[in-house]
């Protein structure tokens, strides 16, 4: 009797091997994983995306590796576990760091350099190569609220925007918003042509004599004119909350937020460009889709960056607001530059980009960006000096060391 139960359990696995009790309809299909950080509102998109492709694709099954957070190091986590994904969304910070590494491919061969704006290509570009395909570029601009501040347009160089700051500050609200993340301090330093780094990423710039100025007048708004408030006076909310809620004038920050200003604004608002004053080019960043170089499904993972990067889902993504496409087909469209829909002055996103940059990055951009954040906080709070901070030789040395070994 057991000679015959087990002979049955054995063929029943035998046949469970054969047959699977749930088997998995992907099975002979390609897997491609592809990885994105994103709000509920960019998830949403993704995942309509990836259900066309997959419908026009079915022998293609597309596995989404969504990071809302902590991104970049969940995705060096991947590299080195030899398990990346073989589509990578990045931005321009990174970038330097995944192609000195040989982790990127190549992909100049699928981008047309005249439907992109050159600003976005260069973000993605080493030794006259392309590691990835632009979805947008990325630049700040100054949002308005136009119930407080009634002629924006009078906002034309720094000291009309410090001026115009102090004038609309009050006991309840802020002229400007505070930021610790240089993304937006660095426009600051940028208008006298400064920065943390040179244009080539290969020098340490911070304690020219045009970055000081720039630090400088950022910290006199917020301890003299008293137009940016300090981070304990806004209440645990964030900026953008604050402007939303009227109590910011005017708020410096990119185009990802116009959905959610579209759905929560009560008052008449719109955009205005930063100034950009002493010949100064406008800072711009981009995100885009590469190829991982360990792909072990490089046709199909290419054919699927074409899909991702193609002018009807340019198209899709802009419809939201949430981008700046960087096809400039697309950005000079009634799609974008619809002014049924706010910001009415959409144009200014893409006019600022005649005059305008790639920010200057290397490897260890992170690094150094990290360790400028940590020293430069107690300038900005009052607690510390210049001397005792960006101008300490410690600082310096440290980032320049920084900066040599990414070079």
């Amino acid at each position: 009797m057991k000679k015959i139960l087990l002979a049955a359990i054995i063929v029943f696995l035998l046949l469970f091997a054969i047959f699977p009790k749930n088997p998995q309809k992907n099975e002979d299909k390609t897997v491609i994983k592809f990885s994105s950080w994103g709000s509920k509102t960019e998830y949403a998109i993704i995942k309509n995306l990836i259900a066309q492709y997959e419908e026009q694709n079915p022998n293609i099954k597309i596995e989404f590796i969504h990071v809302p957070e902590d991104y970049f190091r969940k995705l060096h986590l991947l590299y080195a576990a030899r398990t990346a994904p073989d589509v990578v969304f990045l931005n321009n910070t990174y970038a330097p760091l995944y192609i000195k590494a040989g982790l990127l491919d190549d992909i100049s061969d699928i981008i047309d350099q005249n439907e992109f704006f050159e600003s976005a290509l260069d973000c993605f570009k080493y030794d006259g190569k392309f590691y990835a395909v632009p979805r947008d570029v990325s630049n700040l601009v100054l949002y308005v609220n136009k119930n407080i501040v009634k002629n924006p347009e009078k906002i034309k160089t720094i000291d009309d925007l410090r001026f115009y700051a102090k004038k609309y500050t009050t006991d309840k609200i802020f002229g400007l918003n505070y930021e610790k993340n240089p993304l937006f301090w660095l426009y600051y330093l940028n208008v006298y042509n400064g920065g943390i780094l040179s244009d080539d990423g290969k020098s340490v710039i911070i304690d020219s004599a045009e970055s000081l100025k720039g630090l400088k007048l950022y910290v006199d708004m917020i301890n003299q004119d008293k137009s940016v408030p300090h981070e304990w006076q806004m209440s645990s909310m964030t900026s953008a909350q604050m402007f939303i809620n009227g109590k910011m004038a005017m708020y410096l920050s990119g185009r990802w937020l116009v959905p959610k200003f579209r759905e929560t604004i009560a008052f008449d608002w719109d955009i205005i460009p930063f100034p950009q004053d002493n010949n100064s080019k406008v800072l711009t960043d981009a995100s885009g889709w590469g190829l991982s170089a360990s792909s072990k499904h490089k046709k199909e993972a290419l054919d699927f960056i074409k899909f991702l990067s193609s002018e009807n889902i340019s198209k899709q993504f802009t419809a939201t607001g949430l981008i700046t496409p960087a096809r400039k087909k697309v950005a000079n469209s009634d799609l974008f530059l619809n002014k049924n829909a706010k910001p009415k002055n959409s144009k200014v996103f893409i006019d600022i980009l005649k005059n305008s940059k790639s920010t200057p990055v290397n490897t260890n951009y992170t690094q150094i960006t990290d360790e400028t954040v940590k020293t430069v906080l107690p300038y900005f709070n009052g607690t510390k000096t210049l001397d005792e901070t960006v101008l300490n030789p410690q600082f310096k040395e440290k980032l320049t060391k920084s900066c040599n070994n990414a070079n």
